[in-house]
């Protein structure tokens, strides 16, 4: 898919996240800004986040983590962002997952595999099975967009 494809999609799903957690103010990163795509502020507590949206998953029935790209640290290695949410593109399912058990489940190697993806395999990626990440599942009425 081309790239401002990709980036609309990201931008859908970074104002999904806005209609599913409760706020005060809020704000969306502008651009390529690795440490998180979106930040909430609610009961006076700043909160952040990485958003992703994955075409394959409800195929593959795995979920993918990126931590390296064109050679330099990008995804969980870059991100400082509290939280990953992370969508299962046009399925309704969602994971709220802390970007610490991400990192943990790493550590301790969780992963069945590193693969290479994105834009001409230029990214690295943790590879694992969606039903590592169950405890943090969560739904919600889905309007489908792009294809």
């Amino acid at each position: 898919m081309p790239f401002k494809a990709d980036l609309e999609m990201g931008e859908h799903y970074q104002r999904k996240v806005l209609e599913l957690i409760e706020y005060d103010d809020c704000g969306m990163s502008k651009g390529c800004y690795k440490p998180y795509d979106l930040w909430i502020v609610y009961d006076g507590e700043k909160t952040t986040f990485e958003v992703k949206a994955d075409r394959k998953t409800q195929i593959t029935g795995n979920m993918v983590i990126e931590f390296e790209c064109n050679g330099a640290s990008s995804g969980i290695t870059s991100s400082i962002a509290d939280y990953w949410i992370y969508f299962i593109h046009n399925t309704g399912i969602y994971f709220l997952i802390p970007s610490s058990e991400i990192r943990r489940l790493i550590a301790e190697k969780v992963y069945t595999r590193i693969i290479k993806g994105g834009d001409g395999l230029r990214s690295s990626m943790y590879v694992f099975p969606m039903s590592v990440f169950d405890e943090w599942k969560d739904t919600y009425v889905v309007v489908p967009v792009h294809k």
